[in-house]
């Protein structure tokens, strides 16, 4: 899965990807409008709420039943000592 965020002045999106024959195809997408303390943020810090916005709207994909972050821990050990990192940052 690959997931594209960006951010502008007043909003915030994402979109979360598959890639199949060499082509992103859209699983799912979302955004949200920034309130008005989130427009006098940074451009970088913007782009982080892009991701973080993601991340937590699309925890089931990643951490459901077959999810992609239980398959990389599968996979490949070092994710599982991340795990409760990556549980607080989707709260």
């Amino acid at each position: 899965f690959y997931i594209f965020a960006d951010a502008s002045d007043k909003a915030a999106g994402f979109d979360l990807c598959q890639l199949r024959q060499n082509k992103y195809m859209p699983v799912s997408f979302g955004g949200k409008i920034f309130n008005n303390h989130e427009v006098n943020n940074s451009t970088s810090h913007k782009e982080l709420i892009a991701i973080i916005l993601a991340l937590r709207k699309l925890k089931t994909n990643f951490y459901g039943k077959g999810g992609a972050l239980r398959h990389l821990a599968q996979v490949d050990p070092r994710w599982e000592k991340h795990k409760k990192q990556l549980k607080k940052c989707l709260k």
